[in-house]
C-alpha cells in the first residue's frame, strides 16, 4: 500500500497529465479548425477568380461581335451598296458549321467546345485577312477604314483565341492532362479564297462577316456555359 503523500503525488502527477493531454488536444483541434478554414478562404478565393476571369472573356467576346455587327454594316455599306443586303442562302463550305445541334452541343465537354472555339476561330481570321488583302489589293495597295477596322477585328479575334486557350489550358491542367493540345485546321485551298470575279469576292467578305458575328454568339454561350459551374 501506497504512502499517503505518495498516492496524493500519484493523483496530482496524473491530474497534470490530463490537463497537459486535454491543452493538447485543443490545441490540435484548433490547428485543425485553421489549417481547414484557411483552405476553404484560398479555395473560395481562387473561385471567385476564375469566375470573374470567365466574366471579363464573357464581355470581351460581346465587344468584340458588337464591332463585328458594326463592320458588317459598313462592309455591306460600301462594298455592296445596300446596307440592309441580307441573303441566308449563301454559304461558304469552308467556313465552320453554325448548325450543331443545341443538345449536342449542351452535353459535350468544356474542353471539346473550347478546342473547337480554338480552330474555328483560326480559320475565320485566314478568311478575313484574305479578304481584308483583296480589297486592299483593289485599292492599290491602300488601306481605308473599312479595311483598317477589319484589321482590328482580326487583332481583336487573335485575342479572344487567347482568351479561350487560357481557360482551355487551365482545365486540362486540372485534369492533369497535358494543356495547350490544340489541333488547328488547315488554311482553306487558295481557290476558294480568291474567287474570280469582283462580285464574288465582296459577297464572300459579306459571308465571313456575317458568319463570323453569330459565330462569336456561339462563343459567348461557351463561355457563358463554362461560368455556370462556378455558380454556389
Amino acid at each position: 500500500m501506497l504512502h499517503p503523500a505518495a498516492q496524493l503525488f500519484k493523483g496530482c502527477h496524473l491530474l497534470h497529465l490530463s490537463k497537459m493531454s486535454s491543452e493538447c488536444l485543443l490545441k490540435f483541434y484548433l490547428l485543425l479548425w485553421f489549417t481547414l478554414h484557411f483552405c476553404h478562404i484560398t479555395a473560395s478565393y481562387q473561385y471567385q477568380c476564375e469566375a470573374r476571369q470567365l466574366m471579363s472573356s464573357i464581355r470581351f467576346a460581346r465587344r468584340i461581335r458588337s464591332r463585328v455587327q458594326a463592320l458588317l454594316l459598313h462592309y455591306k455599306e460600301q462594298e455592296l451598296g445596300d446596307s440592309k443586303f441580307e441573303d441566308r442562302n449563301l454559304m461558304l463550305k469552308t467556313l465552320p458549321s453554325l448548325n450543331t445541334d443545341y443538345f449536342t452541343w449542351l452535353h459535350m465537354q468544356h474542353t471539346e467546345r473550347l478546342d473547337m472555339a480554338v480552330r474555328d476561330l483560326h480559320i475565320f481570321l485566314i478568311l478575313l485577312d484574305a479578304n481584308r488583302e483583296q480589297i486592299v489589293e483593289e485599292k492599290n495597295g491602300q488601306m481605308d477604314m473599312l479595311t483598317r477596322s477589319m484589321y482590328n477585328v482580326q487583332l481583336d479575334v487573335k485575342d479572344l483565341i487567347l482568351h479561350v486557350k487560357s481557360q482551355l489550358n487551365k482545365m486540362n491542367s486540372q485534369r492533369h492532362s497535358p494543356s495547350g493540345q490544340t489541333v488547328t485546321q488547315q488554311p482553306p485551298p487558295p481557290s476558294l479564297l480568291r474567287p474570280r470575279l469582283s462580285w464574288h469576292k465582296r459577297l464572300q467578305g459579306y459571308v465571313v462577316l456575317r458568319d463570323l458575328e453569330r459565330y462569336l454568339g456561339k462563343v459567348v454561350r461557351d463561355f457563358i456555359l463554362l461560368k455556370s459551374k462556378y455558380r454556389k
